[in-house]
C-alpha cells in the first residue's frame, strides 16, 4: 500500500470527516464573504484542524463563485493544492525559525496578494511559539490587513496568551467519532481493495481515541501484515482483550471481589494484553455506563459496538453511578501512574483491590439502608399471631457449612505448611512462604497475601507455585483455600499483620473422628 494518509488526505470540505457543525460555520461565513481575519482552530492532534485550514485557504480563493467548497479545478486551488503559492504561508510553531518567519510577515502583509484574492497564513502549533514570536504575532492580528487572513492551529489553546485568543474567532474540533472514522476506514478498504472484518474496522477506529490521522495510520500498519483484516488478528496484533473480561473485573470490583478481578488481570497478562489499555477502556467503560444511566446514548457508539452496548446498559445499572463515578477516577488516576512508572501491571492490580475495597462499602451501605427500610416497614405493619405448629415440623434437616477461612487460620499451620512444601519438593513455594510476608487482607471469599518485594509477589502469583500452596493450606484445614499474592494492597483496607506462630503438634481435621 501506499501512504494512505497522504493519498486520503481531505482535499475540500466535503471530505473532511466528522466535523460537519464546523464545516457548516466555514462555508456559511465564506458564502456570505464574512470571514474574520484571525481564527483558532483547537482540539486532539489528527481531527482536521490543518486540513481544515488549508482547504478553507482554497475556498476562499477558489475562482468559481458558484459554490461555497473548493473546486480543485481552477488555477487557484492547484496552486494552493501544489503548495506553489506565494500568498499562502504556513508556519511551524515549534520550529527554531517560527521567530523570524513571524517578524518577516510584517514586510508584506499589508502588500496586494501577487496571486490569489487574499493572503492565508496558518500557523501550526502555535501553542509552541516563544515569547518574542507571540509577541511579533499579537502586534499583527492587532493591525489586521483587508487582504489578509490568520488560521492558527493548536492542540493545548490553553497554553496560547490570551491576548492572542481574544483577537481570533475560536474553533473547537472535536474527537471524531468511533462511526465516523469507521466509515472512512471502510471507504479506504473499499479502494485500496484491502479485505476487512466492520469488527476490526471497529477496534481500529476506537483505538485511535478520536483522531482519523492515527486510524489511517494504524490501518496502513496493520493492513501490512497480510491480505485480510480481521478482529480476532487486530486484537492479536495490538495487545487487547475481550470487552467481556474488563467487564467482569468491574463486576468482581463491584461485589468486593478482588481476587477474581486480579485473576482476571493475570490472565489479560498472559495473553500479553497492554496494561495501559485496559485502564483506559475501563475508565471509558466507567464514564460511559454512568451516561447510559442518566438516559444519555449520544456518546454510545465511540466506545463500544451495538453488541456490546446491550450489556453495558445492563451490567451499568447493576453496579450503579456511585460506584462508576468512583470507578472512573481510580481508573483514570492508574492511567496516569502507568505514564510515569514501569510498573503497569503492579499499578491495574493496586487499583483493582482499591476499587473492591470501594465496592464492599457501596454494597455494605446498601445492605444497612435496606435493613433499616425493612425495620421500619415492620414496625407499621399488623401484628399477626404466628400459629402454634409442633416442634418436630420446624426443625430442618441440620445442613452445617464449613466456616470461612480467615487469616488466623492460615498463621496457625504456617509451620505444618513450610514443613509440608519442603517434603513435596515444592522449593520456590516454601522460599516464598518462609519469608517477605508483611500480612493479610480478608476479601468475602479470599485471602491476599501482601508480600515485602514485588518480584517475590509475582513469583508467588504464578499458578503451580499458588496451585502447590492453597492445596497445601486446604489440606491442613480441610478446607478450600483460595489465596492471591500482592505487594501493595492500596487504598486504606486494614491489613492484619504476619505472626508465625511456634509449630504445635498438630492432627488435620479430615483425620479428626467425630
Amino acid at each position: 500500500m501506499s501512504n494512505l494518509y497522504s493519498l486520503y488526505y481531505p482535499k475540500n470540505f466535503s471530505s473532511v470527516a466528522g466535523q460537519e457543525k464546523i464545516v457548516a460555520l466555514l462555508v456559511e461565513e465564506i458564502k456570505k464573504r464574512s470571514i474574520h481575519s484571525a481564527y483558532l482552530f483547537s482540539g486532539i492532534g489528527g481531527n482536521g484542524k490543518t486540513s481544515v485550514a488549508r482547504i478553507m485557504a482554497k475556498a476562499i480563493n477558489c475562482v468559481d463563485d458558484s459554490g461555497t467548497d473548493c473546486c480543485n479545478i481552477c488555477g487557484n486551488c492547484k496552486l494552493i493544492s501544489e503548495g506553489a503559492s506565494l500568498d499562502i504561508v504556513e508556519i511551524d510553531g515549534a520550529s527554531n525559525r517560527a521567530s523570524a518567519d513571524i517578524k518577516g510577515i510584517k514586510e508584506r502583509l499589508y502588500s496586494v496578494p501577487t496571486q490569489l484574492r487574499k493572503k492565508i497564513y496558518i500557523i501550526d502549533e502555535a501553542e509552541r511559539l516563544d515569547e518574542i514570536a507571540s509577541d511579533a504575532l499579537l502586534k499583527l492580528l492587532r493591525e489586521p490587513s483587508d487582504h489578509a487572513v490568520f488560521i492558527l492551529c493548536s492542540k493545548k489553546a490553553e497554553d496560547i496568551p490570551e491576548l492572542i485568543v481574544a483577537e481570533c474567532e475560536k474553533i473547537n474540533f472535536e474527537r471524531i467519532g468511533v462511526n465516523a472514522i469507521r466509515g472512512r476506514l471502510l471507504y479506504i478498504c473499499t479502494q485500496e481493495k484491502i479485505q476487512s472484518e466492520l469488527g476490526a474496522l471497529h477496534i481500529i477506529a476506537q483505538m485511535a481515541q478520536g483522531s482519523l490521522r492515527d486510524a489511517i495510520v494504524s490501518l496502513e500498519k496493520l493492513g501490512s501484515y497480510g491480505t485480510s483484516l480481521t478482529e480476532t488478528g487486530v486484537r492479536q496484533s495490538l495487545g487487547l482483550v475481550e470487552p467481556e473480561m474488563l467487564a467482569g473485573i468491574l463486576h468482581s470490583c463491584y461485589k468486593g471481589d478482588a481476587a477474581s478481578a486480579l485473576r482476571i488481570i493475570e490472565r489479560a497478562n498472559g495473553k500479553g494484553a497492554s496494561m495501559q489499555f485496559m485502564a483506559s477502556t475501563l475508565s471509558d467503560f466507567s464514564r460511559q455506563g454512568m451516561l447510559l444511566n442518566m438516559g444519555n446514548s449520544e456518546g454510545e457508539e465511540f466506545f463500544f459496538d451495538s453488541e456490546f452496548t446491550q450489556k453495558i446498559k445492563t451490567l451499568s445499572s447493576i453496579l450503579g453511578n456511585d460506584f462508576l463515578t468512583i470507578s472512573a477516577e481510580i481508573w483514570t488516576k492508574c492511567l496516569l501512574e502507568m505514564r510515569q512508572s514501569s510498573e503497569a501491571r503492579s499499578i491495574l492490580e493496586t487499583s483493582a483491590l482499591h476499587l473492591a475495597w470501594e465496592g464492599r462499602k457501596i454494597i455494605a451501605e446498601k445492605t444497612k439502608k435496606k435493613k433499616a427500610i425493612a425495620l421500619s416497614e415492620s414496625k407499621v405493619q399488623k401484628i399477626v399471631p404466628s400459629p402454634i405448629v409442633p416442634l418436630v415440623e420446624v426443625i430442618p434437616e441440620e445442613t452445617k457449612e464449613p466456616p470461612k477461612v480467615i487469616a488466623a487460620d492460615l498463621q496457625k499451620v504456617w509451620a505444618e505448611l513450610i514443613d509440608i512444601l519442603q517434603q513435596k519438593n515444592e522449593v520456590q513455594a516454601r522460599a516464598g512462604m518462609s519469608s517477605g510476608i508483611i500480612g493479610f487482607v480478608e476479601q468475602e471469599n479470599d485471602i491476599v497475601i501482601v508480600m515485602k518485594h514485588k518480584n517475590i509477589a509475582a513469583r508467588m502469583r504464578e499458578r503451580e507455585i499458588r496451585r502447590a500452596i492453597e492445596e497445601t493450606f486446604s489440606e491442613l484445614l480441610n478446607q478450600k483455600v483460595n489465596l492471591y499474592f500482592t505487594a501493595d494492597p492500596g487504598g486504606d483496607r486494614t491489613i492484619i499483620p504476619f505472626i508465625e506462630l511456634k509449630k504445635k503438634p498438630f492432627v488435620s481435621k479430615k483425620n479428626t473422628k467425630g
